[in-house]
């Protein structure tokens, strides 16, 4: 490096290879040509400074006009990289029309879903207390107990019926068959005492008669 060109002078050509370099590499054309040109003019002015020309105050105003662009053409770069970056990042579209990111429509949907929580919370809390306050809804409120338990209770009755019916319809019963047995001895004791009957009337008349003849008898010798 020659020792009449200044130092800043082959900062300011590093720094514009560099950021053209790095502007080409990200996509920012604008930034690379003006970056690039940049480079050139740097390079320029430190082969004219190593032969022998003096930098005058036009080259100076120059330099500070060179330093203000590199930290405008510096401010752009980071600001088109956050953007990219932003746009890169998933995005969430609400109901209203508005896009946000997705750790804000995370963080909308949360607090959303505590007030929610809240005001669900707060309901339940008015509704309670005027339940309580109330004696006519703490007497519908038994009232529908007791009406569900009879229904309950009556169901449950119901079945033990029908599973009972059921039961008796399938298995033949003894009683039945017992019945019909009686029904049967009952129906021969009654011929037979029918019978025994007209067999003791019988002898009660032919009795009668053998009185009434041997009075008629006696009567007749007499």
């Amino acid at each position: 490096m020659p020792s009449n060109v200044p130092k800043c002078a082959y900062i300011f050509v590093y720094l514009s290879l560099l950021f053209g370099v790095y502007s080409l590499h990200f996509g920012f054309i604008v930034e690379c040509f003006f970056f690039l040109l940049l480079f050139v003019c740097c390079l320029c002015e430190a082969v004219l400074v190593s032969q022998g020309s003096e930098l005058s105050w036009i080259l100076r105003e120059k330099i500070i006009i060179i330093i203000v662009c590199l930290l405008m053409s510096v401010r752009s770069i980071v600001t088109k990289q956050l953007l990219r970056q932003s746009t890169l990042q998933p995005r969430l579209k609400l109901p209203a029309g508005r896009v946000v990111s997705l750790e804000e429509g995370r963080r909308l949907a949360r607090l959303v879903h505590e007030e929610a929580e809240q005001t669900d919370a707060a309901n339940l809390a008015a509704v309670e207390n005027r339940s309580l306050n109330s004696p006519v809804v703490l007497e519908e409120e038994v009232s529908k107990r007791i009406l569900l338990l009879r229904q309950r209770s009556n169901k449950a009755a119901n079945i033990r019926a029908a599973v009972a019916y059921a039961q008796r319809s399938k298995v033949p019963g003894a009683v039945g068959k017992m019945g019909t047995e009686v029904r049967e001895v009952a129906v021969k004791l009654l011929r037979k005492d029918s019978s025994a009957r007209g067999a003791l009337k019988e002898r009660h008349e032919r009795t009668k008669r053998t009185r009434a003849s041997k009075k008629r008898a006696v009567g007749t010798r007499k």
